[in-house]
């Protein structure tokens, strides 16, 4: 494989994708896999690994890298039960039967529905709403394409009390109708563990992605993350997903999951194609604290800015108090002569 490139040389069939997932992807205009779709795929369908880690640059194909051959083992599980119940009313003489595929001739399995109320399949966990609702389309559009699943996602955060109320109605009937797949942020499905609404007793995997997000708040991952972990079988699967996971948090990781196999890109920690990347030195000064750390990114940010003189910048940062920090900064700068608009942009 040329690694300078999106595309892995090897084909979708080549490294583990069923017919049905081909015929799904061809359908949507995908042909060939990327780099780290090739490396995860034969290890997420491989029962002997508990554990993946799937890390690559952003843009890199991870969201498919993961749901395609997890959906690909829930439909494994639908055919082969199809084909049990095929066998059993074979041996009654009602060939067919209930599993016969509509058109009459009774040969071919079709697959069933295992869902049971309150417990989905497959669950993956977003950290933000957006993220949800992206990684869902994804859901939904390869359910479109011959992937079919039932799915949901579920998130919270209604202002509206009332709509607040419908959101939560609407979310358990949901449940309680079956989900092959749920998509949610760790909020909203902590709240259904514990109110009983949803359970992980039938799940076979749990994706965390952007797991760097959780990990690197390692209060915010222990709280988001200790629930669900006590809530699963110790027969689920943890699916990580990243685009960076610096070694002291791969420690932190390994010691949750143990035995955790590693899919990488080789796009992972890297810059990505087309981006120039220069890193400003905001140390200096006697004064060690945050506050003062924080005083010397903002004036290095107000320089850059400056500097550049870009029409549009995105200014990413790690946390939501820090994301108030740098808006009231730069909305301080527009008063003092800085001629842009500043829109802040995060979960709260």
């Amino acid at each position: 494989s040329d690694k300078g490139t999106f595309f892995h040389g090897a084909a979708f069939k080549t490294i583990g994708a069923s017919a049905e997932v081909v015929a799904a992807l061809r359908s949507i205009g995908i042909s060939k896999p990327s780099h780290v779709q090739a490396e995860a795929y034969p290890l997420l369908l491989r029962r002997d690994i508990r554990h993946v880690a799937v890390m690559d640059q952003a843009g890199s194909g991870k969201t498919l890298a993961y749901l395609l051959p997890l959906i690909q083992q829930l439909k494994a599980e639908e055919a082969a039960a199809a084909g049990a119940a095929e066998g059993t009313a074979a041996s009654r003489g009602d060939v067919g039967g209930d599993t016969s595929n509509g058109e009459g001739d009774g040969e071919r399995a079709v697959p069933l529905r295992l869902a049971q109320p309150g417990c989905p399949r497959l669950v993956v966990l977003a950290p933000t709403e957006e993220l949800a609702q992206q990684v869902y389309r994804v859901v939904k559009a390869l359910s479109a394409a011959g992937l079919r699943v039932r799915s949901s996602v579920m998130t919270g955060g209604e202002a509206d009390s009332k709509e607040r109320g419908r959101s939560w109605r609407t979310q358990c009937k949901q449940l309680e109708g079956g989900l092959d797949v749920l998509v949610a942020t760790p909020g909203r499905f902590i709240s259904h563990l514990a109110s009983g609404t949803a359970k992980l007793t039938a799940a076979s995997a749990v994706v965390l992605d952007e797991a760097d997000v959780l990990i690197g708040d390692q209060a915010a991952f222990r709280q988001q993350f200790d629930p669900v972990r006590a809530a699963a079988p110790g027969s689920t699967r943890f699916v990580l997903v990243t685009a960076t996971l610096p070694s002291h948090m791969l420690d932190q990781v390994r010691a949750d999951f143990e035995d955790l196999a590693l899919a990488m890109g080789p796009g992972l920690h890297r810059t990505a194609t087309g981006l120039e990347e220069e890193l400003v030195d905001c140390s200096g000064g006697n004064d060690v604290s945050l506050e003062s750390g924080t005083e010397r990114k903002l004036d290095a940010l107000t320089q850059v800015l400056k500097r550049r003189g870009a029409d549009r910048v995105i200014v990413f940062c790690n946390k939501i108090e820090n994301c108030r920090s740098v808006e009231n900064h730069l909305r301080r700068s527009v008063m003092k002569g800085l001629s842009h608009k500043v829109l802040a942009y995060h979960e709260a």
